[in-house]
Formats: C-alpha cells, sequence, structure tokens
C-alpha cells in the first residue's frame, strides 16, 4: 500500500492560520507541538508534519477501511533527512518527503524501503478543484497505462465505499496500489513498483 500527500506551502500560509491558539493541539501531540516550537522553520514542519500524518493515514485506510477525522491520534515519531515514520492505531508506516520553497510532497509505505514512481507537477492554480483533481487523474491513468501496457481508454479510476481510488480496467479492478492529491498550485501521485 502506498500514500501520498502534497501541500502547497504559500497557499497553505493564506489558508490557515497555524499560530492560532488550538490549532495546533487539533492536529498534534505534545511531542509535535514541542518539535514545532523549538525548529528554525515552524512553517515547514508544521506542513511536513501534516503531509506525513495524510499519506500515512492514506496507507491506513485501505488495510482498515473505516474512515476517521483524528489527526492527533496519528504520531510522527521520527524525523530526519525528509524521512520518518507515522503510527496509526499501533500500525507504523515509513515516509519519504521532498521539501522545497514552495512545496511538500510526501509519499508513505509500510517498510522503510519502498520504492515508487513518483511525480508532482504544476496545475493552473485559476482552474477548479474538480478540474485539478481530473488533470491529476488523467496523469495517474497515463503512466498506468504505459506501466503496464494497457490501453488508457479501458482505464477508470473509482472510489470505494471508504472514499479510497481504485483503477478499474473496464471492469476489473487492477491490483496497483497507488495515491493521488492536488493542493494549491500543484499535483502529485504515487505508484508501488513491486520489489524485484
Amino acid at each position: 500500500m502506498i500514500g501520498n500527500d502534497i501541500v502547497d506551502l504559500k497557499l497553505a500560509q493564506t489558508q490557515s492560520n497555524w499560530r492560532r491558539k488550538g490549532f495546533l493541539a487539533k492536529i498534534c501531540t505534545k511531542q509535535e507541538q514541542d518539535l514545532i516550537e523549538k525548529s528554525k522553520n515552524p512553517l515547514e514542519l508544521v506542513w511536513l508534519l501534516w503531509s506525513m500524518k495524510e499519506s500515512a493515514y492514506k496507507c491506513y485506510i485501505q488495510k482498515n477501511p473505516r474512515r476517521f477525522y483524528a489527526p492527533r491520534k496519528i504520531s510522527c515519531d521520527q524525523i530526519s533527512d525528509a524521512r520518518g515514520s507515522v503510527v496509526i492505531n499501533k500500525e507504523r508506516y515509513f515516509t519519504k518527503s521532498i521539501i522545497t520553497d514552495d512545496v511538500i510532497v510526501t509519499t508513505a509505505g509500510q517498510t522503510p524501503d519502498f520504492i515508487v514512481e513518483e511525480n508532482h507537477f504544476s496545475l493552473d492554480g485559476t482552474i477548479s478543484f474538480k478540474k485539478q483533481s481530473q488533470v491529476v487523474r488523467a496523469q495517474l491513468k497515463n503512466v498506468i497505462s504505459r506501466v503496464l501496457n494497457i490501453p488508457r481508454d479501458s482505464l477508470r479510476i473509482i472510489k470505494d465505499s471508504s472514499g479510497v481510488p481504485r483503477i478499474y480496467e473496464n471492469q476489473n479492478q487492477l491490483e496497483v496500489s497507488f495515491s493521488m492529491s492536488h493542493h494549491g498550485k500543484y499535483g502529485a501521485y504515487s505508484i508501488l513498483k513491486p520489489k524485484v
């Protein structure tokens, strides 16, 4: 299983006032709040922790298909060199992040050595949320079509009853673990590559 998340840092800065009273207490453990308080770049760390939690959550609900919103129950244990680990209900996930001045992209997997094909890209920030989602889905279908040598037109992405996206070739669900996300001017996808 694979999960990912992307944060447009400039948009996050204008959308959310993470310094307002009670914000961090809603989404971060006490340990994470202490890390943020001591950080040289607290804004970046807040959104890194958020993207780690979101990407691990996407892995978790694929295995445990009962949605919940409780970011404080998702604990980021280790952070070093854009790698970390996240615990949700005693299940550990491992994260890898790309951090730039503009964006944070995090991918989570079940083992520390997971291998993904991934991409993040700019989107037209003026198009609707729905259109951005369509662009990310189209990019993902192009890659899966190429990798599996399946006609792109036969691929459909449908969310299951838990909200987890699944990919189908005509009526048959494919056993491909993937994740998609978009935020602001950026989109991303990750596809888990089988170990050889």
